[in-house]
C-alpha cells in the first residue's frame, strides 16, 4: 500500500473543538489544492490509532468514512503517548501525527449514555437494566458533577421546563471528573416510581404514554444547561404496579413544591459555550475598597454577607498585595455546597483577577485569598491610575448538560453482563442511602474546626502534652492554608504525622558540626523548613519575620509557626491539597518524602483519618484506602515510578515499605514504559553506590574529579529480567 495521501487538517487541535480533515494525494499531477479522487466513488475510511506501550492501537469505535470528516478530540487525548490518524482509499494510505492542546476554559462537550458492557444505547432497554451516563469534559479535572435521571414528555428530546417534576432521582449523584470524564450509574431497578411519574403527565399532544418511555440525563456544574438524546423503555402496563388518585396528587403537590425551589434555575442551553470573563447578573457582589460601586444582593437569599477579616476576625480598613486574607462568608442552608468565588476591578471591563472554588462549612465560612502582585498586574492592563477598586462576586452551582434520551421497557430483554464488566452499579442506590445515613452521624469538618479528641484518636501515640501545644495550631493553619475539607485534613494529618513522629520533632536532629553547613537555615518546623529562600518565602506567606537572626528563625519551632511551617509546605510549596481531595495517598508520600520512606506507616495514619473523619464526611463520595500505583499520578512520572519499584525491590532495603516482586516491577516496567533507549537519566536515589549495579557504572572526569553514574533504564531492565528469572 503506498503512502501517498496527504492529510490536511490541524496537528495541534484544541480539545473539545470539532477538527476537519481532508485527504490529497502526493503525486507529480496534483498539488495540495486540489481534492484527489474527484471522479472515484470509493470512500476513504480513517481511524484513530493511540500509542500504547511502544505500540500503535486501532481505537474501533473512532472509524470514519468519506473523503472530508472531522474529530473532536476529548480531555483523556492529553494523556496519550502518541495519537496518528490514519487514511486509506483503495491502494493509498496516509498518516498524520496529533498532538493535542488544553482547552481555554472548563466546558461540558456531551454526556453518553452506555449499557452495563459500556456500548452505547441503540435499543430499548429494560427496568432491570443498568444505565451508565458518562460526561467528556474538558479543563475540569477534579471538578464534581451532580447527575439526575429525568422522564421526557417535552416534544423535543432534552431538558425541558414541562419536565421539570419528572426528576427520577431526588437526590443528584455526585461524580468527580478524572481525565477528562465523569461516570455514574442508575440501577432502573431501583428506580421502580419512574413508570409511576411517566405515566403522570403526557407529552403535549400525545393522548398516552404508549409502550415506550423516554428518559434522559442531566450533569449539574456551574451555569448552564445543556440536554442529551433520549433513551427509551418500552412499558408492559400488565406489569406495572396501580397508582391510585391519592398518589399522584401526593406527587404533584411535592413536585408543586421542589419547582418553586427550583424557579431560579439556568435557562436550557443545548451546548454551553465557555462563559465570557464577565461577571454574572443574578450573582451576589459586594464592594471590597472603598470607591467601588458594583453591589447586588443574591436574589435567591443564599449569600447574606461577605466581609475581609484578618487571622483575628477583625475587619480589614486597608488591605495589600502581597498578603494572605480571609473572607467571612455568612450564608444560609449551604452547608456542604460549592461556590465559585471571584474578584473583579470594579471598571468598565470588570476584569478578573481572582477566582477559585470554597466549600461552605456551615452558615459561617472562612475562604483564605492570597492578595498577589499577579493580581494587580491583571488589573493595571488598563492603566487607569495608581488607584484600583474591586468587588466580589460569589457563584454557587448550575451549570447542567444533558444526555440523549433513551427508550426503557419492562419487556425488553435484560442486556446480559460482559465478563469482565463490574455489576457494582445495581448496588449503587443501596450505597447511596448508606451514605446519607453516615451523614446524619456525627460532625463533618469540611470547612470545621476539628476537636481534640478527634486529634487524639488521629494521632493516638502523640503525647497528650504536644495535643495540647499544636491543637489550636492546627485548626488556624486550616484556614491560613486553605486545607478546608476532610480529605484534605486526613492527608495533611498522615503526613505530618509521620514527619515529626507524632509531634515530638520540630527541629532538625544533629550536632553543631552537622547543623552548622546550613549557617543557620537548617530544618525547623513539624515539616521542616530548611534553606534561606524558603523561610523567605514563608515569611512573605505568614506576614511575620521569621529571617532576621536566629531568635526571628526559631520562631518557627513553636506553636503555631510550626504548623504553619507544615501548612505552607502542603499549600504553597509542593501544592497538595488537589492531590489531597482526589485521595492521591501514593503522589503525596513521593511528594513529602521524595521517595516512599515508611510508606506503611503514613498509610497508617491515613486509615485512622479515614475512620475519624472521612466516615462522617458530607462530602463522602465512597473514596477508599486501597491504593494502586496504575491509578495515581506517580504513574506518569519517571522518577516516582523508578521510586516505586526500587522501595518495594526485595533486593534492597529501603525503610518501612514492604516489600514485593509484584509492585518492584510494576514500578520498573513503567520506568521503561516512559523513556527510550536513548533515555539518559543517571544516579536517582543513588543508585551509583549500590554494588548490585557495580557492573553498570561508568565515569566522568568532572571539574577535576572522577564520578560514578549508572543509567537508571538499564539499571530497571537488569532488575526487571532478574525478578522476572526468580
Amino acid at each position: 500500500m503506498a503512502n501517498n495521501l496527504i492529510i490536511t487538517g490541524n496537528t495541534n487541535p484544541e480539545i473539545g473543538k470539532e477538527i476537519h480533515y481532508s485527504i490529497f494525494q502526493h503525486a507529480p499531477n496534483f498539488t495540495v489544492e486540489n481534492p484527489l479522487f474527484l471522479n472515484s466513488v470509493e470512500k476513504a475510511e480513517w481511524q484513530v490509532l493511540i500509542l500504547e506501550h511502544g505500540k500503535w492501537r486501532k481505537t474501533s469505535e473512532n472509524t470514519k468514512k468519506g473523503d472530508n470528516i472531522s474529530y473532536t478530540f476529548t480531555q483523556n487525548s492529553l494523556w496519550r503517548e502518541g495519537i496518528k490518524l490514519v487514511v486509506t482509499k483503495g491502494n493509498d494510505k496516509g498518516e498524520l501525527i496529533i498532538k493535542t492542546r488544553k482547552a481555554g476554559q472548563p466546558k461540558i462537550l456531551k454526556i453518553d449514555l452506555l449499557d452495563v458492557n459500556y456500548n452505547k444505547v441503540t435499543k430499548p432497554l429494560h427496568y432491570f437494566d443498568i444505565l451508565i451516563a458518562r460526561a467528556q469534559c474538558t479543563e475540569m479535572e477534579g471538578e464534581k458533577l451532580h447527575f439526575t435521571l429525568w422522564e421526557d414528555d417535552a416534544l423535543k428530546s432534552g431538558h425541558n421546563k414541562i419536565n421539570e417534576i419528572n426528576r427520577i432521582n431526588p437526590v443528584p449523584i455526585p461524580a468527580t471528573v478524572k481525565r477528562g470524564k465523569a461516570e455514574v450509574k442508575f440501577n432502573m431497578a431501583f428506580y421502580t416510581q419512574a413508570s409511576m411519574i411517566a405515566n403522570m403527565q403526557l407529552a403535549k399532544g400525545d393522548k398516552s404514554e404508549g409502550k415506550n418511555h423516554e428518559y434522559y440525563v442531566t450533569a449539574d456544574y456551574y451555569g448552564k444547561l445543556e440536554a442529551s438524546n433520549n433513551v427509551n423503555i418500552k412499558v408492559d402496563s400488565s406489569s406495572l404496579t396501580p397508582v391510585s388518585m391519592e398518589d399522584i396528587l401526593k406527587k404533584i403537590e411535592e413536585d408543586k413544591v421542589q419547582k418553586q425551589k427550583d424557579t431560579q434555575k439556568p435557562k436550557v442551553n443545548k451546548r454551553p459555550t465557555p462563559p465570557p470573563p464577565t461577571p454574572k447578573k443574578d450573582t451576589y457582589k459586594t464592594p471590597i475598597t472603598p470607591k467601588a460601586k458594583t453591589k447586588a444582593s443574591d436574589p435567591k437569599g443564599k449569600i447574606i454577607s461577605v466581609e475581609f477579616v484578618d487571622f483575628l476576625g477583625k475587619p480589614y480598613q486597608n488591605m495589600k498585595f502581597g498578603t494572605q486574607v480571609k473572607a467571612k462568608i455568612i450564608s444560609k442552608d449551604m452547608k456542604g455546597k460549592t461556590i465559585k468565588l471571584k474578584i473583579w476591578e470594579d471598571d468598565i471591563s470588570d476584569q478578573l483577577v481572582y477566582e477559585n472554588n470554597y466549600v461552605l462549612g456551615g452558615d459561617e465560612s472562612y475562604a483564605t485569598i492570597n492578595l498577589t502582585n499577579e493580581m494587580r498586574k491583571k488589573g493595571d492592563d488598563f492603566k487607569e491610575g495608581s488607584e484600583q477598586e474591586y468587588f466580589l462576586e460569589i457563584e454557587y452551582a448550575g451549570q447542567s448538560v444533558d444526555s440523549e434520551v433513551i427508550n426503557v421497557n419492562d419487556s425488553a430483554p435484560k442486556i446480559k453482563v460482559e465478563t469482565g464488566v463490574s455489576t457494582s452499579g445495581v448496588k449503587a442506590k443501596k450505597a447511596d442511602q448508606k451514605k446519607e445515613e453516615k451523614k446524619s452521624n456525627g460532625k463533618c469538618s469540611c470547612n470545621n474546626n476539628i476537636t481534640k479528641e478527634e486529634l487524639k484518636n488521629i494521632a493516638p501515640y502523640a503525647k497528650v502534652t504536644n495535643i495540647d501545644k499544636y491543637f489550636e495550631g492546627f485548626n488556624i493553619t486550616f484556614k491560613k492554608f486553605n486545607i478546608n475539607t476532610c480529605l484534605q485534613k486526613i492527608h495533611f494529618f498522615a503526613q505530618v504525622i509521620h514527619e515529626s513522629g507524632s509531634f515530638r520533632y520540630n527541629v532538625e536532629q544533629g550536632n553543631s558540626e552537622y547543623l552548622a553547613k546550613y549557617g543557620g537555615w537548617h530544618g525547623r518546623g513539624l515539616i521542616q523548613l530548611t534553606t534561606k529562600p524558603n523561610y523567605l518565602a514563608f515569611e512573605r506567606a505568614i506576614g511575620e519575620d521569621v529571617t532576621s537572626s536566629s531568635l526571628a528563625r526559631d520562631k518557627v519551632t513553636k506553636s503555631p509557626y510550626a504548623v504553619y511551617s507544615a501548612g505552607w509546605f502542603w499549600d504553597k510549596h509542593a501544592i497538595l491539597n488537589t492531590h489531597a481531595e482526589s485521595n492521591d495517598f501514593i503522589y503525596i508520600t513521593y511528594r513529602v518524602n521524595g521517595g516512599f520512606n515508611h510508606i506503611d506507616d503514613r498509610l497508617e495514619n491515613v486509615k485512622r483519618g479515614f475512620k475519624i473523619l472521612y466516615s462522617n464526611c458530607v462530602n463522602n463520595d465512597g473514596k477508599t484506602t486501597e491504593y494502586k500505583f496504575k491509578s495515581s499520578k506517580t504513574y506518569e512520572d519517571k522518577k516516582a515510578s523508578f521510586a516505586w519499584g526500587l522501595w518495594h525491590d526485595p533486593k534492597f532495603s529501603k525503610d518501612g515499605c514492604r516489600k514485593s516482586k509484584h509492585l518492584a516491577l510494576e514500578g520498573y516496567k513503567r520506568f521503561v514504559e516512559l523513556t527510550d533507549e536513548a533515555d539518559s537519566t543517571t544516579n536517582y536515589y543513588s543508585i551509583q553506590k549500590l554494588i548490585h549495579f557495580s557492573d553498570l557504572v561508568y565515569t566522568k572526569t568532572i571539574a577535576g574529579k572522577v564520578k560514578k553514574f549508572v543509567n537508571i533504564r538499564k539499571a530497571s531492565l537488569k532488575r526487571i529480567k532478574e525478578l522476572e528469572n526468580e
